[in-house]
């Protein structure tokens, strides 16, 4: 009763995981692994009565946007306002892990989880003093890595950075942007920054993907 819908998310190793959400996100119950190669369902342990419940989540619970990884583990953030969800969530069949977020942030976002454990998150700044900006960061099994500004980028106005994808030898593809909304691709390779840039006659460029050999997918756009 009042379900909301049923979510699934695949895998590269032929996984997918399986969920239904209470109508106003504040559960989520029912979640399974299941090998779509043999059929064989594992549930994910969400604690009591294989329950997951999270603070009043008008726009879904902490795995409405989650993503499974790899490893066969659902990670997910709270996408909402809700101070005392704000961290990273990972979910297992034998597990079920909370990691605060970084130290003055709230993560808002997961983009990517590889093969290596390591996990690219988007966070806002918990104060509002101006300047605090949205910044993208990896988390790397043990602790937070911010994605620093290219130094040409800050030379030249940018102020925030965002985590897109990452891959499995842990490069970051990304964007930077302005107060202004001006944007341009960057990748993040050992956390050592480098802004793409943008076409010539284009203003912007935005990150779409990178691949195993670390080649970014990007477009170059202008508005209006």
């Amino acid at each position: 009763t009042d379900v909301k819908s049923l979510l699934l998310r695949f895998n590269r190793t032929g996984q997918m995981a399986a969920w239904s959400e209470h109508f106003n996100g504040q559960a989520v119950y029912g979640a399974r692994l299941i090998d779509i190669h043999t059929g064989t369902t594992k549930p994910f342990f969400l604690g009591g009565e294989n329950t997951l419940t999270v603070c009043n989540a008008s726009d879904g619970s902490v795995l409405s946007n989650a993503l499974l990884s790899d490893a066969g583990q659902l990670v997910g953030a709270q996408a909402n306002a809700c101070s005392d969800e704000s961290g990273l969530y990972i979910l297992s069949t034998d597990a079920h892990t909370k990691i605060a977020p970084p130290k003055g942030y709230l993560v808002r976002q997961v983009v990517g989880a590889n093969s290596n454990g390591q996990i690219a998150a988007n966070a806002i700044p918990q104060s509002t003093a101006i300047l605090s900006s949205p910044a993208g960061f990896v988390w790397n099994g043990t602790s937070y890595k911010r994605l620093t500004l290219p130094f040409i980028s800050l030379l030249s106005g940018f102020t925030q950075t965002e985590a897109v994808a990452i891959n499995d030898a842990g490069t970051v593809a990304g964007n930077v942007t302005k107060r202004d909304g001006t944007s341009h691709s960057a990748v993040w390779q050992n956390l050592s920054a480098t802004d793409i840039g943008t076409l010539s006659g284009f203003k912007h460029s935005m990150t779409l993907a990178i691949n195993t050999d670390g080649m970014v997918l990007a477009c170059a756009y202008n508005t209006q």
